[in-house]
């Protein structure tokens, strides 16, 4: 595998993550706050050779280490093959690039116990599918000095889709229409806003550079789940995806408007 997209996607996540690599999928989990998650799935077909002798393995590693294990080339493709020989071992990259090769080794942790956010215990009841590329024209225009929260609508009518936030006087907001060549799917039961922490759904957006399509989902308890699809660099028929879960920042909010 090229370590071009395996980087740009740890870089999305922190300094801690957990690793879960099954027949199918190399999993990468992390956990951030309370009430943000995020996954990134890479399917065993984007990868040149991919061999599991376990039904799987988890490892717990720091992720920083990863990203810096993974740079050392800096931001050039280059090859890389990752090991892991079991517990008690290190988990070690190897890197090639223009017949440099190069070898780093990552202690793993004490495994650790993420919740599991658990989106599909409450029924979906507003989802959609937008080309990537618009969404994150739209959300250059909600970076707001001082705006601690965005309020996403989503509903069957008028405005179909909204995105909101604000600062003192300032406000800005985005409205989608239902527009086919904007939303390939767009199935909105019924209407609904919640707001979520900005500096976490700015985190979810990192990966739109990177994705082709971004599918939303609101389920009935105001969890929002963004699924970013991205094409592999070997194989452009073959997606992998990042997805987020955040949860309303319903009663967080409701506190700063209290102290005001």
């Amino acid at each position: 595998m090229y370590s071009t997209q395996l980087h740009r996607t740890m870089k999305l996540f922190l300094k801690m993550s957990r690793l879960k690599l099954n027949i199918d999928f190399l999993k990468d989990i992390n956990i951030c706050w309370g009430s943000f998650q995020a996954r990134a799935y890479i399917k065993k077909e984007s990868l040149q050779d991919y061999e599991l002798l376990a039904d799987h393995v988890q490892i717990t590693i720091n992720l920083s280490l990863m990203y810096r294990c993974l740079t050392v080339f800096g931001d050039k493709s280059a090859h890389v093959e990752f090991l892991y020989r079991g517990d008690g071992f290190p988990i070690t990259f190897i890197l090639e690039d223009q017949g440099v090769i190069t070898e780093c080794q990552i202690n793993t942790l004490e495994p650790v116990s993420l919740p599991d956010f658990n989106f599909r215990s409450s029924s979906v009841i507003n989802r959609a599918i937008i080309k990537s590329s618009l969404l994150k024209e739209a959300l250059s225009d909600m970076d707001i000095p001082g705006s601690q929260y965005i309020d996403i609508t989503m509903s069957p009518v008028h405005p179909f889709i909204k995105l909101a936030s604000n600062a003192g006087a300032m406000r800005s907001e985005v409205q989608f229409l239902n527009d086919p060549e904007v939303f390939p799917v767009l199935a909105c039961q019924t209407t609904a806003s919640f707001p979520y922490a900005l500096p976490l759904f700015r985190s979810t957006v990192k990966a739109l550079s990177m994705a082709t399509q971004t599918n939303i989902k609101m389920n009935t308890e105001g969890m929002l789940l963004l699924q970013h699809s991205i094409k592999s660099l070997e194989n452009t028929n073959i997606k992998n995806w990042i997805e987020f879960t955040l949860s309303p920042a319903i009663m967080e909010r409701d506190a700063v408007d209290l102290q005001r």
